[in-house]
């Protein structure tokens, strides 16, 4: 659970310096307004987004183990891919 948090905080930030560098865009509206935001209010609303998946994860985690086990799975994943892409942006640039 704490490789989620660190990857959902570090898309928040990569995203963040994408945007503001004009590499890239946001292509999620509802992480468009957070884009809006200047960068600590924004990333104090993502660590509490974060909070409340973990929480959310945790008692899934209590209720059924083997469900918690593949959704963990799964979100890594689909955070690594997503870093995976972010950084090729910036760096390409």
């Amino acid at each position: 659970m704490y490789t989620f948090f660190i990857l959902f905080i570090t898309d928040y930030a990569l995203t963040y310096i994408g945007i503001t560098s004009g590499y890239i865009i946001e292509g999620n509206p509802f992480m468009k307004y957070f884009m809006t935001l200047d960068f600590l209010p924004g990333f104090l609303i993502r660590i509490a987004f974060a909070s409340l998946f973990c929480i959310c994860f945790s008692y899934i985690k209590n209720k059924d183990p083997k469900m918690y086990v593949k959704m963990i799975r799964f979100v890594t994943s689909v955070f690594f891919m997503v870093m995976i892409l972010h950084i090729s942006w910036i760096c390409r640039i």
